[in-house]
C-alpha cells in the first residue's frame, strides 16, 4: 500500500541493483522518480470524496550517493566570456 513505503521499503531493490553492478547514482535517481510519486501523493493527489492529500505525509527516503559539492569561485574572464554569450541577448 502506498502509505506503508518509507525508506527501508528500498532495501531490497538497492541490495539487487548493487549485485547487478548499477552505480548508486542510477539507482537513486530511479528511487527518486518513486520518491516523487510519494511526494505528489502527499501535497497534490486528493480523493474525491473526502478532498484529503492520498497520503497525510511525504516519508523520507534517503540517498545513498555522496556528492562532493565543487565550492564557489569566481569567473575568470575566459569563463564570463563564455556565460554570458551564452545568455538570451536581453539579458
Amino acid at each position: 500500500m502506498l502509505d506503508e513505503i518509507h525508506d527501508g521499503s528500498f532495501d531490497a531493490f538497492r541490495e539487487l541493483r548493487a549485485a547487478e553492478g548499477i552505480c548508486i547514482g542510477t539507482v537513486d535517481r530511479d528511487i527518486g522518480v518513486a520518491a516523487r510519486v510519494l511526494e505528489e501523493a502527499a501535497r497534490k493527489w486528493r480523493d474525491e470524496k473526502t478532498n484529503l492529500t492520498w497520503l497525510a505525509e511525504t516519508p523520507m527516503i534517503e540517498y545513498r550517493r555522496k556528492y562532493n559539492k565543487r565550492l564557489p569561485y569566481p569567473l575568470d574572464w575566459q569563463e564570463q566570456r563564455l556565460l554570458f554569450s551564452e545568455l538570451a541577448t536581453h539579458l
